[in-house]
């Protein structure tokens, strides 16, 4: 970015500051991932030590919340490569079914270029 010939395609910088945005806002999820875990530690040793079990919905709350950020990082490490992030070609055929094929086949085409 430093470099004085970066701005002066358009594309390629656009490219590169969507990069580097996504790679800060990884860091920034793994960092709350930790942050969490840390935390969660944090209760359960609190449990123990109060012998509390009222601290339990709490920290089932906290874990779910984990699960769910560490199941979209994951999902995101799946579809990270090379060819993942561009469109993609669905070829529908109604098949042996008659009306009824072509017409499920008909939705299915109005779902997904729509979507």
């Amino acid at each position: 970015m430093e470099a004085p010939d970066f701005w002066d395609d358009a594309e390629v910088s656009q490219k590169k500051m969507k990069e580097l945005k996504d790679m800060k806002d990884d860091m920034e999820t793994y960092q709350n991932l930790i942050t969490q875990m840390e935390d969660m530690e944090t209760m359960i040793e609190m449990g123990y030590e109060e012998n509390d079990p009222a601290l339990i919905p709490e920290i089932q709350e906290m874990l779910d919340e984990f699960q769910r950020d560490f199941d979209n990082i994951r999902i995101k490490t799946l579809l990270s490569g090379e060819y993942d992030s561009e469109n993609a070609i669905i070829k529908l055929n109604a098949g042996a079914g008659g009306t009824e094929a072509c017409d499920w086949c008909g939705m299915l085409y109005r779902m997904y270029s729509r979507w």
